[in-house]
């Protein structure tokens, strides 16, 4: 975008409200990605109004909180009506207390119960129309999940009116492995349907990371402007590699690291990556020299690799430590399900500043065959690749692809594309007549 044009977008887009349940300082997987955004919106000198629930106690920060300490954002909270993390906890009171829970939202909701926005409808729409109205808003931003939040932003703009609402999916809504949704009866998946139904009527942009999140939605509704269905992919901050100073990797043996949640389906991929290093102990007679290091709150739920640790180290999250380790490795380990195998995840952006070759494992889609394609990493699907990984990857040198994938990935650019949804006036007239 031209510094011009630019300038003259954010002279007309004044502010913004943003509706995001894990903005920080609450901890939480989707907050990454719209502290960035406010970050860029922020810097480029757009006040950005953030709504959030309170955070869940006892648990820590966000790793992301000093992104969003900014003059230009100010952060407002309401109260959650549930708390489902005490599903995990080891205490028999707790547990009883999240039976109860569930047995009370069963009969408060008519969709998925496991939304973590459920019964915080009227007092979120209270707060985020106080906030509308007292600072004269007319873009308004909601992402999800939890979903509820999107559909309770879509019933303020039915009750108020008056803002462009650009909907964020960075997960399936209705297609989605987790949430419940998949065990959902018929009808309280109907419930689901219309509450989405809401969304996309109300919106002038539906954006995600991912098209193919979006795909099946502009296939199942009767919405035809599909030009405002937009991808405004992930992005990287060079900021989160300014104080990293750059280490060696070890000698003689090849480092792989990884860093963040195990999502829902990774239970097959782990088991072909052992096949792989169980095959090659067989073909040599020992382990193979490499060492995958594997940082992520959810350690606990893969004890069983721990016959792999020779080969296999699963620790606890190391949070903004991660680039230093990053640096210290030979390859960016990026892990996907039959059902992720086709979005870029932040993982994936995460890693573009360090310029270290990625090494990707899971089934073949959108994100193997960029990485093969645009030459950088490889692609972990049998013993011959990783023969082939052992071999080339301590000496990889590919820094031209590298440059031209650090050029179209940056923050900037990422919030200059969603500048230019948020300028569409476009799209707002189309909807009001």
């Amino acid at each position: 975008m031209k510094p011009k044009l630019l300038q003259y977008l954010i002279l007309m887009i004044k502010s913004v409200l943003l509706c995001c349940f894990d903005f920080p300082p609450n901890y939480g997987i989707g907050g990454r990605r719209w502290a960035k955004f406010a970050k860029g919106l922020a810097v480029a000198g757009i006040k950005v109004y953030v709504v959030k629930p309170n955070p869940l106690p006892f648990q820590s920060d966000s790793i992301w909180t000093d992104d969003v300490n900014h003059e230009n954002i100010k952060v407002y909270s309401f109260p959650r009506a549930f708390n489902l993390e005490l599903e995990s906890s080891p205490s028999l009171v707790k547990k009883l207390a999240y039976k109860f829970i569930i047995w009370k939202i069963k009969r408060l909701e008519k969709g998925t119960i496991y939304d973590a926005a459920v019964g915080c409808g009227e007092t979120f729409k209270n707060l985020a129309s106080k906030i509308i109205k007292s600072n004269s808003i007319e873009h308004v931003i909601a992402t999800g999940a939890p979903f509820n939040l999107l559909y309770y932003v879509a019933q303020l703009k039915k009750e108020i009116g008056g803002f462009q609402l650009i909907s964020d999916y960075r997960d399936p809504w209705i297609y989605a492995n987790n949430y419940g949704m998949q065990n959902l009866s018929l009808e309280r998946l109907n419930v689901e349907k219309s509450k989405e139904r809401l969304v996309i009527e109300s919106s002038e942009y539906l954006i995600s990371p991912s098209m193919a999140l979006l795909s099946p939605i502009k296939r199942d509704h009767d919405y035809k402007h599909t030009s405002h269905f937009v991808e405004l992919a992930h992005c990287f901050d060079p900021d989160d590699t300014c104080q990293v100073d750059k280490p060696s990797p070890p000698q003689g043996v090849t480092r792989l690291t990884y860093g963040g949640s195990l999502y829902i389906g990774l239970d097959s991929i782990f088991h072909n990556l052992t096949k792989i290093l169980d095959a090659y102990h067989s073909k040599y007679a020992r382990w193979p020299d490499i060492e995958i290091t594997i940082y992520t709150d959810d350690y606990e739920k893969y004890t069983w690799l721990s016959s792999y640790n020779d080969c296999i180290r699963i620790l606890p999250s190391v949070g903004r430590r991660l680039g230093r380790e990053l640096l210290n490795s030979h390859g960016a380990l990026i892990m996907l399900s039959e059902h992720t195998k086709d979005f870029f995840t932040t993982k994936f952006y995460d890693a573009i500043p360090f310029q270290i070759p990625y090494v990707y494992l899971g089934p073949d889609g959108k994100v193997s065959k960029y990485i093969e394609s645009n030459s950088i990493g490889i692609v972990l699907r049998d013993l011959s690749d990783l023969e082939h990984l052992l071999q080339i990857l301590p000496k990889w040198t590919n820094e031209k692809s590298f440059n031209s994938h650090l050029n179209r990935n940056s923050l900037e650019t990422r919030t200059n594309e969603l500048l230019a949804i948020l300028d569409d006036h476009k799209a707002i007239q189309h909807k009001s007549n």
